[in-house]
């Protein structure tokens, strides 16, 4: 057991590498150039895409942890689970589409005078946006049914094939054309193409098909579902709400380009850090009890080297930081560095706990995550009040990273009191 577990965390653990040199190096050589054929203000109004792609993951609703977690009680057949899945997606997609599209059309404010002082702008980021929505949603049930064969390691050459390519198209569209509209299509079309390769490598590999949806699929896959959903969405909407609210409150778009590269950043890091960790959900939701105390090791040692891991990064970028970001971007802006090394500090804090986080899923152990990422909300929130910064920016960068760390302390707290023993709903 012990065995086997170490060298699927291996090998997951190596393609997790793999997708991280892979995405560090489309955004180190190709986002700079994309940034200086448009312009840091055409890349903020291209980078409001990403609004909708958090979105996705809060239409998600925990359906794809409740994927995962189906297909290993084995009590409805893979096939009919994926289906009520995409089912209850699919709608829930096309009705928030046809919502901001409403919106929109009717006048009301949604994407702020950055966007909609820009005529038909505000259509071609809603009509690009609902295509991401529907295609993020979809594959990302995809991953789910690939994580919960065991094949983590497809899930990280599926996310470095999707970077590349991704960069490497928005790089081709700016060297012909500034115009944030050709970017945002470019865009859409990558995501529905990482939907059908993604497919195609499910039926390769699963192997899994459709059947009709199910009723009582979907009362089973809700049930977790919304435990696990109310887990995310405080992690979910968290940036997204900062992101938001910094487009309202900062008319130049390039302030928000400063952030959002920040952001990328950031996150770029923490999930590199976190991703040598998202196979332990699936292992442990499939061990058997009398297997229990290895799985505890495994676990342990998954915490220790992440911790040791966020804590070297955020060093080697606080030392060499500021030299990379000018070489790579051109610039000595100094409110890029300061952000991201604010905002590296809270998203590694959090992404080094991972691991527990992980084996709480495992374990069924819903309110207990729920709780603690409730506290990162309101964290981050009040902190949003109280800060004082120099700019707006820097105020929301260390509410933000005051959040992620009051949940890590939280999650440490959470593992130091768990005893392994049966599942708790």
């Amino acid at each position: 057991m012990a065995g086997e577990v170490s060298v699927y965390l291996r090998r997951a653990g190596g393609t997790a590498l793999v997708n991280s040199a892979v995405s560090a190096l489309a955004v180190v050589v190709l986002l700079p150039l994309v940034i200086r054929h448009v312009g840091l203000s055409n890349y903020g109004l291209w980078s409001m895409l990403n609004l909708f792609v958090g979105l996705a993951s809060v239409l998600d609703c925990g359906l794809t942890k409740a994927l995962i977690f189906g297909i290993h009680r084995r009590d409805f057949p893979p096939d009919k689970l994926l289906a009520t899945a995409l089912s209850i997606t699919g709608v829930g997609s096309l009705l928030t589409a046809g919502l901001l599209l409403y919106g929109i059309d009717h006048g009301w404010p949604i994407f702020g005078p950055a966007v909609m002082g820009q005529g038909d702008l505000g259509w071609w980021l809603a009509v690009c946006g609902a295509v991401v929505l529907f295609a993020q949603l979809a594959t990302t049930l995809l991953r789910g049914v690939l994580e919960a064969s065991y094949k983590s390691n497809l899930v990280n050459i599926g996310f470095a094939a999707f970077t590349l390519v991704f960069y490497v198209t928005a790089f081709i569209l700016a060297c012909e054309s500034a115009d944030p509209r050709v970017l945002m299509v470019g865009s859409a079309g990558v995501y529905v193409g990482c939907l059908i390769a993604h497919w195609a490598l499910v039926r390769r590999v699963a192997p899994i098909g459709l059947s009709a949806p199910s009723f009582r699929a979907a009362r089973s896959m809700l049930r977790y579902g919304f435990g696990a959903f109310l887990i995310d969405l405080p992690s979910i909407v968290i940036a997204p709400m900062f992101q938001f609210e910094l487009q309202r409150l900062v008319p130049d778009a390039r302030q928000y380009g400063i952030f959002d590269l920040s952001y990328r950043i950031a996150t770029l890091a923490a999930t590199t850090l976190a991703s040598y960790s998202a196979p332990l959900f699936a292992l442990v939701a499939g061990t058997a009890s009398d297997k229990s105390i290895q799985m505890r090791a495994a676990v342990s040692r998954q915490l220790y080297i992440s911790i040791a891991f966020g804590a070297i990064g955020w060093c080697l970028y606080w030392m060499i930081g500021r030299a990379a970001l000018a070489l790579i971007f051109g610039t000595k802006d100094g409110a890029l560095f300061r952000t991201t090394a604010i905002l590296l500090a809270g998203t590694a804090a959090l992404a080094a706990v991972e691991p527990v986080s992980r084996m709480l899923l495992g374990l069924n152990r819903l309110r207990a995550l729920i709780v603690v990422r409730v506290l990162m909300l309101v964290a981050a929130i009040v902190a949003a009040q109280w800060v004082s910064a120099p700019s707006v920016i820097d105020r929301f960068a260390i509410s933000l990273a005051i959040g992620y760390a009051a949940a890590a302390l939280a999650t440490a707290e959470l593992n130091r009191r768990e005893r392994w023993g049966r599942a708790r709903c």
